[in-house]
């Protein structure tokens, strides 16, 4: 039996578990019914009462069963390794990014994984006093460049003392988590864009323990801070941009097309449909972790010269792997991609010259690229819902 609602306590259910097994019709079964007649000294005990208490027969927490050693004590012993080895969920990437810790998104209050989140902070705009809330997880190279221009500017004594100031204000940078989604930021756009009294709109979205006079923002710096009003295009331009180095990075860590066992193998596809995909993963030769693998289709394989897209069929969101009997995520990167960098995609990789292509993680990269083409696709859906969808 396993917890189904997270929210209750382990305690509840544990007892609620208890119930299932020992119903009404064990306890009518083994209750002991009240007489006034003196128990018999040499009556023998039952011999149908197990030995085995009721309280060890429910399942035991994980911390009962394998309890972590103390401090100083067997440092160096490893849990025994199961029938699938010793980590059977260290290469799945949805088993990673739904174990990582619970966040909180300061938008909406929803509670989601950690890894399923974007990373929101505070950037400031050079030689501008403007103050931009963007997603720093897509702009961490940027940051970097910035960073280091900063420090020489630093060792040279031409550092001028606004940026001085900022520096020694703010020790480290300020992040908070937020779901990412085109519908979710195109409501944004009009309350937060409208010029508020003392303070911005956008100055609601940061966090209580930020504020001034708690946070380590000043009272300055909420006055200063902005909301662009093209970020629902300004966050796919960098998240496209992100999914073709990952690409790009994938495949130079497994640069073998087609190895036994190898993390790329080709599609076969005779046409470009959904019927011609089904028949081409047939063909596929089976390879160790391919229940967590996904299929990335190119649209239809181009002529000398011609840089387009061609292929306009929608395919279903997953397919079949008709080896393992398992589905796997189908990504279309003549969606996901625009169309200059899936044509520049195909001129700097071998691999992406075919029309579909089915990988499966084995490593940290092919990881990520995983997780970025499932947070792309998810940022691009259109959720009717939220049309009608209140800010916190």
């Amino acid at each position: 039996m396993q917890c189904t609602n997270h929210r209750i306590p382990y305690e509840l259910w544990r007892l609620r578990v208890f119930h299932e097994i020992f119903g009404p019709s064990y306890i009518s079964q083994s209750s002991r019914h009240f007489s006034t007649s003196k128990p018999c000294q040499d009556e023998p005990k039952s011999q149908d009462e197990s030995p085995i208490p009721p309280s060890q027969r429910l399942p035991q927490s994980p911390l009962i069963t394998h309890p972590r050693p103390g401090p100083g004590k067997n440092l160096g012993r490893k849990l025994p390794p199961t029938i699938d080895g010793p980590e059977p969920l260290a290469k799945n990437p949805w088993a990673q990014a739904l174990a990582s810790p619970l966040r909180t998104c300061t938008v909406s209050g929803a509670r989601l994984p950690r890894d399923l989140m974007g990373d929101w902070g505070l950037v400031r705009r050079p030689q501008s006093d403007d103050l931009y809330l963007l997603p720093v997880d897509y702009l961490k190279e940027s940051l970097q460049k910035i960073s280091k221009n900063k420090g020489e500017r630093e060792a040279d004594g031409k550092m001028d003392d606004a940026i001085k100031t900022r520096k020694s204000s703010t020790r480290r940078q300020l992040v908070f988590k937020m779901f990412n989604a085109i519908p979710f930021l195109r409501l944004m756009i009009k309350p937060l864009g409208k010029p508020g009294g003392k303070k911005p709109h956008v100055s609601r979205l940061i966090p209580f323990r930020w504020r001034h006079p708690q946070g380590p923002i000043t009272q300055r710096e909420e006055k200063q801070l902005v909301w662009m009003d093209d970020m629902p295009q300004y966050l796919l331009r960098h998240m496209r941009s992100d999914l073709s180095k990952r690409l790009v990075r994938a495949c130079l860590q497994a640069n073998t097309l087609g190895a036994a066992n190898g993390v790329w193998s080709v599609i076969d596809m005779q046409g470009y449909s959904t019927s011609a995909l089904l028949q081409g993963l047939q063909g596929l030769r089976p390879v160790t972790n391919m229940e967590c693998g996904a299929v990335i289709l190119l649209g239809e394989e181009q002529v000398e010269g011609d840089t387009g897209v061609a292929g306009t069929e929608s395919f279903p969101e997953s397919v079949t792997i008709p080896q393992i009997e398992r589905g796997a995520p189908v990504f279309d990167l003549s969606v996901l991609l625009s169309t200059s960098e899936l044509a520049e995609l195909r001129q700097s990789v071998p691999h992406f010259q075919n029309s579909a292509l089915f990988f499966r993680p084995n490593n940290k990269a092919v990881m990520d690229l995983m997780l970025s083409l499932w947070k792309l696709k998810q940022y691009l859906v259109e959720d009717p819902a939220l049309e009608g969808a209140n800010l916190k």
